[in-house]
Formats: C-alpha cells, structure tokens, sequence
C-alpha cells in the first residue's frame, strides 16, 4: 500500500521467522504505532491482507516462534496500540481472529515482564 512501506517492511520482518531483526522492527513499529494515524495504517494493511493478523497473532503467542532467538515482546505493544482504536478494538473482538482469547493467558507470562505489562494496557 503507498505510504505505508515502512509499515509494511516492519510487518514483514516480524512474522519472517529466521529475520535477524524482528525484535528491533517489533520495537520500531510499536513506537509508530502510538501515532493514532500509523495504527490505522497498520490496520488498513491488515484490512487488505487479513493473513496478517494471523500471522502476528501466530508470531505473538508461539513461544519461540522466531529461529534467531528474538523475544517479540513489543508485539503486545503493538496490539495495545492498535486497540487504542475504535477499529482496533473490533479487531481484537472479531470471533473470526478469537484473538483476544489467544492474548489473554499472556497477561500472566512469567518470562516477561514487557509482555505482562503492554498486556494489561490493551
């Protein structure tokens, strides 16, 4: 989607599970995503191609899911975020995706207190 390239290059990098910078893309994109307009971009993305959100759910709730051993925690960030939207909101309630029920055992994971805490704020 023009104007969304870097948006879209983060995306890209997270859900690739040998990328060598996931984590730091996880963390570039959960900044731009406090921007309200970035977060509607990043869900205009994920209007567009629906497997994305799978695909970041799947790389959020995988232990383990990268191969270089990067952590994702600032994906929780990213959904808290994007949740700070009306359509975010819809999103994460959508029976289609059941991603709230995906994301709730991770308000207790003990391994991270990053991800414990973006957690409780979405």
């Amino acid at each position: 989607m023009p104007g969304y390239e870097l948006i879209t290059s983060a995306i890209r990098h997270i859900i690739n599970e040998n990328s060598n910078f996931a984590d730091s893309w996880s963390m570039v994109l959960s900044n731009m995503t406090r921007e309200e307009f970035i977060a509607y971009g990043t869900l205009d993305i994920s209007d567009e191609n629906s497997a994305i959100v799978m695909q970041l759910m799947n790389a959020f709730a995988k232990l383990l899911y990268n191969k270089t051993k990067a952590k994702l925690d600032y994906l929780e960030q990213i959904f808290s975020n994007l949740t700070q939207t009306h359509r975010g909101q819809e999103l994460l309630c959508r029976s289609k995706y059941n991603l709230l029920n995906k994301i709730l055992p991770f308000s207790t994971y003990e391994q991270s207190l990053t991800s414990r805490n973006n957690l409780k704020r979405t």
